[in-house]
């Protein structure tokens, strides 16, 4: 049995309300990174005290149901040979905003496009993540996007360290014994 199935379209939300011990178990730990072994949902039905095809069909469920939306992979971009990132942030106009986006959105060195409100001292409401070999490649993909829609203001940010890189963790528990 395997993940992958295409979720069905317009399913209730299932309530937190009626998720039991072992959704929310399950949840915190798929909120970490799957064991690298040849079973990896053995592993974690291992680890929840429960069987490989539950733990499949409850994260099934989960999906289908809308409480988890969805199942990826983070890619640590540095270790995959993309050595550069910049956040690109732009004025873009209201009325071309989502035929912008649709278009940096689907671009494969595009990994996140966020469109927000402009704030005091700040003009900028729209953001793209940027991933490439190198600064160059970063710049010139914003520049691509830019003369394709004739935007002039925008700004290209780079990242001169990272401190912290993690995922959203849910349903954190304390591990056994600990009563504090």
């Amino acid at each position: 049995m395997t993940l992958g199935e295409p979720r069905k379209p317009g399913g209730p939300r299932r309530p937190e309300g009626q998720l039991d011990e072992l959704d929310k178990r399950l949840i915190a730990r798929l909120s970490k990174d799957l064991p690298l072994v040849q079973r990896p949902f053995r592993a974690l039905a291992d680890e929840l005290g429960t069987t490989e095809d539950d733990v499949i069909e409850r994260t099934r469920r989960l999906e289908r149901g809308g409480t988890m939306r969805r199942f990826g992979a983070i890619l640590h971009h540095r270790e995959a040979g993309l050595r550069a990132n910049a956040m690109v942030v732009w004025i873009v106009p209201d009325e071309r905003a989502d035929e912008i986006g649709q278009y940096a959105a689907s671009l494969d060195e595009v990994t996140h496009c966020y469109l927000r409100e402009a704030a005091p001292g700040w003009p900028y409401t729209f953001y793209t993540m940027i991933h490439a070999g190198g600064n160059e490649q970063c710049r010139a993909t914003a520049a691509a996007i830019a003369k394709r829609f004739g935007l002039t203001k925008w700004r290209m940010l780079t990242s001169k360290r990272e401190f912290k890189k993690s995922s959203v963790q849910y349903f954190e528990t304390q591990p056994q014994g600990d009563t504090t």
